[in-house]
């Protein structure tokens, strides 16, 4: 038997900790088993040699801690992975019907276009839809740019898709909020919407202030009016307030959830989340890089939550052993003038579409290479320190689009999960925790 390498060990306050990425557990030992795990874990012992219980060591094979060949979790990983990216009964599509937009966040990765999809780009994209057979399951984004701008697009495509009744689906809205009007909330059952998420980048002046928006200096007031009519009218679709977290804003963060919290006590599917902005354009402008937020930022910001909730979920990690929808063949993102994409990050980026749809509705491949670095490139399946490193199971390898361009466009690396050494000083404030509030 060996010690499975997603297994960790660790001490907080004189008591002994194994962890297992793997599966996720999180176990308190004594000090013998820990001594003996731990001076066993690199090399080949026997059940004997544990000395013992049959219980004990059930606990030990549950969690993976101990198991029969160091390769054995590793291809397990695998196999769970590429089963998912080889599904062929679920398509994930996003559809941007423009890119125009209203506000002017200084983070946006986009460039701003006026084209809207035409009747005849609808056309194609419907024909691709409802061309598709054996689907199980249709998850359709609207994306943009601000898609509410294009409503009329969003309710033509809507109203000309036709999915089989065996198949279920899931269609979300990616939206800054500022049309989501009465007219728009009222109808989001025809547009068969399920779920909503609205940006935010802070309260009132905060807000303004990243939206620079030019007719309208108070926008975060239209935003409210929004939500308020939403969140008494609409108590069945889930709406995910991002909330968007930068130097000037992560220490805010528990004030703008709250906020959204005690608005809307009646209605328990608005619910806020933090997420870091990325500099995604890599930009080394002072004005904009200098309010990205650096790893031990993220850290700390995560641990103060943590202490502030008690919502372990801050820290703990999760292993749902996911992936982005990109690695597989049946995940598509479609621009307003028709061009494909594999990432919705690439939209309107013309140099890194992937084809085109013609008059058929059929996806025609322009640029076979990059399709394929999409679906096979920068593989954290393939690359040796990924395979070998214990924190696969709950980084999946990061996001495919920033390895494939830190592998084939010379990108900034990204700083990779390993390198953080973040898990130990996560579980151990945990631990710490809820010893305290014993």
């Amino acid at each position: 038997m060996k010690l499975s390498i997603y297994t960790t060990f660790f001490e907080v306050a004189s008591e002994k900790y194994i962890y297992n990425s793997y599966t996720n557990s999180l176990v308190k030992v004594d000090d013998k088993l820990y001594v003996k795990l731990y001076t066993l874990k690199n090399k080949n012992f026997t059940i004997q040699e544990l000395g013992e219980s049959d219980e004990i060591i059930l606990d030990l094979r549950k969690a993976r801690i101990v198991i029969e060949n160091l390769q054995d979790d590793f291809l397990q990983y695998q196999a769970i992975t590429w089963g998912r990216r080889k599904i062929s009964n679920v398509y994930n599509i996003t559809i941007a019907p423009t890119m125009d937009c209203n506000f002017h966040c200084y983070y946006c990765f986009e460039q701003p276009e006026k084209e809207y999809m035409s009747d005849g780009v609808i056309e194609k994209i419907v024909t691709y839809i409802n061309n598709i057979r054996n689907c199980k399951r249709l998850n359709l984004t609207w994306f943009g740019g601000e898609p509410l701008l294009a409503l009329q697009q969003i309710t033509k495509i809507t109203n000309k898709i036709r999915l089989s009744s065996r198949t279920s689906k899931d269609f979300c809205i990616i939206t800054n909020g500022y049309y989501l009007t009465k007219e728009v909330t009222d109808n989001l059952n025809n547009l068969q919407i399920d779920s909503i998420q609205l940006t935010v980048d802070g309260l009132f002046d905060d807000y303004n202030q990243v939206k620079n928006m030019k007719d309208n200096k108070n926008c975060f007031n239209v935003f409210l009016n929004n939500l308020d009519y939403f969140a008494e009218k609409q108590k069945d679709i889930r709406l995910n307030i991002r909330v968007n977290i930068e130097k000037n804003i992560k220490n805010k963060f528990l004030d703008i959830a709250s906020f959204f919290i005690k608005r809307y006590p009646n209605n328990y599917n608005i619910l806020p989340y933090p997420a870091f902005l990325k500099n995604i354009c890599n930009t080394t402008k002072q004005s904009q890089a200098c309010m990205f937020c650096d790893t031990a930022e993220k850290m700390e910001f995560s641990i103060d939550l943590f202490h502030k909730t008690g919502n372990k979920d801050f820290l703990y990690p999760g292993n749902a052993f996911s992936e982005c929808a990109v690695r597989n063949e049946n995940s598509w993102a479609f621009g307003p003038d028709g061009s494909v994409y594999k990432c919705w990050e690439n939209i309107g980026n013309k140099s890194t579409k992937i084809g085109h749809l013609n008059e058929k509705g059929e996806i025609i491949i322009d640029n076979y290479p990059r399709l394929l670095r999409y679906l096979y490139g920068a593989d954290p399946l393939s690359h040796k320190d990924c395979k070998q490193c214990f924190y696969l199971p709950i980084c999946f390898g990061g996001c495919p689009h920033q390895r494939i361009l830190e592998e084939f466009e010379n990108a900034p690396v990204e700083p990779c999960a390993k390198d953080n050494g973040y898990i130990e000083r996560y579980l151990t404030e945990i631990i710490n925790y809820q010893n305290q509030i014993k």
